[in-house]
């Protein structure tokens, strides 16, 4: 079996985290306005050293849950500690430090520069902001940086609109890791960029991630790029999270029928690796509303195997052995290869 992590090998641990909006009423004197749970109760951990993919159709909570965890967004309710201590109730100096553990990369690399500022403004924005270094030490550190994210010095003095999308994600990368970071969450990374540059900056956030030993959480659609990078994947659905194992797991042995509907649609893996599915079919239905989910298991208007229990007891998030968490009543029915290995 694998063995379970030690408390100082997990950076962040997750219990019981949730995030609720308040949705606007359409109307004068239409009713209470209503609650959409955007996160609701997970629990997980966060190893260091490790890329954990999360993946899920839009809306599910991926994003949410990533900037929850940064503090970009304060919980509803929950509980999360980084790196053995408590983050929620941080304030002032105590969060202002945790700022400089964690960094983010934009989906839109375009929207998320400043087009009056230069790649070197840009990158040397957070030192000038938190840290004392001067002015040779930032155009320093800022060098350093380009190199890093393989552009070259001369690209400093450029200005957004006068690099390509995959340069201006590098830009992004650069700026992102100017702290010297622990944790980088890499919000849809390459989804508004050519496949072709694709590649090219996954490759360089693992190369990134390796040398300098960054903690990852990488949110995506693409299926095949999360195999790619991740060591375990979470699968999310309407605000929970319904499967959480390592990525071979995931992509071969999933025991969820909401992963395997998922796995289903992508035709990059569909086509030459997921042929078992084709014997699996999964009832057409439309996705719920997040403002209505269904009570009981969210996926059970969708799901094939779903009986009277699925739609009146929420599942319990439970492990089913080998670091493989699930919330379904019927794991252990939901058999057989879903993916041939791909070596």
């Amino acid at each position: 079996m694998t063995a379970q992590p030690a408390a100082h090998d997990i950076l962040f641990s997750v219990r019981g985290l949730s995030k609720h909006f308040t949705a606007k009423r359409t109307l004068p004197f239409s009713g209470p306005p209503k609650v959409v749970r955007a996160v609701d109760k997970l629990t997980f951990d966060i190893h260091r050293g490790e890329t954990l993919g999360l993946v899920g159709e839009s809306g599910c909570g991926k994003t949410t849950t990533s900037r929850l965890l940064i503090r970009l967004l304060n919980a509803t309710s929950g509980e999360v500690d980084y790196d053995g201590a408590p983050l929620l109730p941080r304030q002032g100096s105590a969060l202002f430090d945790f700022r400089h553990d964690v960094q983010i990369v934009f989906q839109d690399p375009f929207g998320s520069l400043n087009p009056r500022m230069t790649a070197e403004q840009v990158i040397a924005e957070p030192l000038i902001t938190s840290t004392s270094m001067t002015a040779a030490q930032r155009k320093a550190r800022v060098a350093e940086l380009l190199g890093l994210v393989g552009l070259s010095a001369e690209h400093a003095k450029r200005y957004p609109h006068q690099f390509s999308g995959g340069q201006r994600q590098r830009i992004g990368i650069a700026r992102a890791l100017a702290l010297h970071p622990k944790f980088l969450v890499c919000d849809e990374p390459v989804s508004a960029l050519d496949l072709s540059i694709q590649a090219q900056i996954v490759n360089l956030l693992q190369d990134l991630q390796r040398d300098l030993g960054l903690t990852v959480l990488f949110v995506a659609h693409d299926l095949q790029v999360v195999r790619h990078v991740s060591d375990r994947v979470g699968v999310m659905y309407l605000g929970r999270m319904v499967e959480l194992a390592d990525s071979e797991t995931i992509f071969n042995r999933s025991r969820h029928p909401y992963t395997r509907l998922l796995l289903a649609s992508s035709p990059r893996l569909r086509k030459s690796k997921v042929p078992d599915l084709a014997r699996e079919p999964v009832e057409q239905a439309d996705i719920p509303s997040p403002l209505a989910p269904p009570p009981g298991c969210h996926f059970h208007t969708r799901c094939p195997l779903a009986t009277a229990r699925c739609q009146a007891e929420v599942p319990l998030w439970r492990s089913i052995g080998d670091g493989h968490h699930v919330m379904c009543h019927h794991a252990e029915q939901v058999g057989g290869p879903v993916a041939k290995s791909v070596g």
